[in-house]
């Protein structure tokens, strides 16, 4: 019963489309539920090119700034920024 606030890095190689699609099929019609996608970011939200590896966790970097942005928006406003 509580809001949601789903992300995801389109990079991400461990979630697949096919799980994203049963999550939103698994809570269709609730409007306390935001998803949100980031092209660039992998599974630690970290920007990056081509297809992510598991070498890619290895290297340093940090959470995008859009991240901190939508996190600190939906918590403040309970919904993403525009």
């Amino acid at each position: 019963p509580l809001p949601m606030l789903l992300l995801f890095g389109n990079r991400d190689y461990q979630i697949l489309d096919k799980d994203i699609e049963g999550w939103k099929n698994g809570i269709k019609g609730r409007t306390d539920v935001s998803f949100k996608s980031y092209k660039t970011l992998n599974h630690f939200f970290i920007s990056g090119s081509g297809k992510s590896t598991p070498t890619e966790y290895y290297k340093s970097g940090n959470v995008s700034e859009d991240v901190i942005k939508d996190v600190a928006g939906w918590i403040i406003d309970g919904k993403l920024p525009k």
